[in-house]
């Protein structure tokens, strides 16, 4: 996995907002996660429905991963947000808050 600064991260997010305070942070993070031990066999562990929200353009966490991941959590519902990239909260807060509603109403 190659590891990214924070400016391709947030090519596709508000350009009016203020990432100041993340700029230190966002890139130790990403970096430090390339060192981290493989976890795919994870979220087969997953015993409850999970909600896995992508961004359609992330180019990190991909929608194919995502949808990897979904199918190997039984239970798991996948929604790509159009237009967003790794950080959909943060992108488009609205989609991702009507996507998690649409979750939670899902399971009655």
């Amino acid at each position: 996995m190659a590891c990214v600064g924070i400016q391709p991260m947030l090519s596709s997010v508000d350009q009016g907002a203020d990432f100041s305070a993340a700029q230190g942070t966002i890139p130790a993070t990403s970096c430090a996660a390339c060192d981290r031990p493989d976890r795919t066999a994870l979220p087969a562990t997953i015993t409850v429905p999970t909600p896995i929200v992508v961004g359609s353009e992330d180019p990190i966490s991909t929608p194919a991963e995502a949808e990897q991941v979904t199918g190997s959590i039984r239970g798991a519902r996948l929604a790509a947000v159009p237009g967003c990239g790794h950080l959909v909260p943060m992108e488009d807060p609205s989609a991702f808050a009507q996507q998690l509603g649409a979750f939670w109403r899902s399971l009655g």
